[in-house]
């Protein structure tokens, strides 16, 4: 089915905003391309977290100027794809540093919420916190925390591990 210029330019923008749920990627990606398989490849990614995010913040960057210069629906629904893998990793990377002996504090987050990994960069340099360091700064904060006030950090990783558990 064609979509219109109008859809098209709708489906753009809301990418453009905020990156949603991948779930909700992939129903825009199957609008576009019925054809489209969704790979569950587990990308073990053994670098450091904040490398890892920088890295993702200037592909994000480029993949929103790919989607919003795509010309017709087959570059799109491409870019899309692009954007689908891109989350599914950047999941996967976050819920490796969820403690397990703390699966109850996963209700204080909304698996809908963007990731501000912008922010969780920040955190990380502002604590000087290097990658060994994650786990242990977790299970504190989840242990002497209110679940209002847990970090990006945080939020985020308890994100990532309810999407995982959900899929």
């Amino acid at each position: 089915m064609e979509l219109t210029k109008e859809q098209e330019f709708e489906i753009k923008q809301k990418f453009l905003r905020t990156i949603p749920h991948p779930k909700l990627i992939l129903k825009q990606i199957l609008r576009l391309n019925k054809d489209f398989v969704a790979d569950k490849k587990s990308d073990q990614n053994f670098q450091d977290l904040s490398v890892y995010l920088e890295g993702y913040e200037n592909y994000l960057l480029k993949l929103k100027l790919e989607i919003s210069n795509a010309p017709d629906q087959k570059v799109l629904s491409t870019s899309l794809e692009k954007l689908y893998e891109l989350q599914q990793r950047l999941i996967s990377k976050l819920s490796t540093y969820f403690p397990d002996t703390l699966e109850q504090k996963l209700d204080a987050v909304k698996m809908s919420e963007p990731f501000d990994t912008y922010e969780i960069v920040k955190l990380l340099k502002a604590e000087s916190m290097n990658e060994s360091e994650i786990k242990n700064y977790l299970c504190k904060e989840l242990e002497n925390t209110e679940s209002d006030n847990l970090s990006v950090l945080t939020k985020s990783v308890l994100r990532a591990k309810k999407i995982k558990l959900n899929e």
